[in-house]
């Protein structure tokens, strides 16, 4: 497999990174689907679906991340991890791709956003 490299921007992470991105994903899939269905047939009330974001954004950001070789958080904070175990990360020096990775995040953030508010408001409705 040919190793992954930094690309400021684009990719932050590599493949111990992005496996845990991927288990928070099918957590907050899983999570999301059995609060539904406690919600749903147990008769709460409506609007306790909008407690539902919480997981979509959960497993929207881990998909979000996993697809796309970034972690929003260490974009935000100038932080990468390519290619060490997880959790273990290295700080970006330079300015412009901190910048870079600032701008990435905030988009994926913004994907997750809207990616979430779509489920919430489909459970919403059923």
């Amino acid at each position: 497999m040919e190793q992954e490299k930094y690309i400021p921007g684009v990719c932050n992470i590599g493949p111990e990174e992005r496996r845990m991105r991927k288990i928070g994903g099918w957590a907050g899939i899983v999570l999301f689907i059995v609060l539904f269905a406690i919600l749903y047939f147990t008769g709460e009330p409506h609007w306790a679906r909008f407690f539902l974001f919480l997981p979509a954004i959960t497993a929207a950001t881990g998909w979000v991340q996993y697809q796309n070789h970034f972690c929003v958080n260490f974009g935000m904070r100038g932080l990468r991890n390519m290619d060490k175990p997880a959790f273990q990360t290295e700080n970006v020096i330079e300015a412009e791709y901190k910048k870079k990775d600032r701008q990435r995040s905030l988009k994926l953030i913004g994907f997750s956003v809207v990616v979430s508010l779509a489920a919430t408001a489909i459970a919403y409705f059923l």
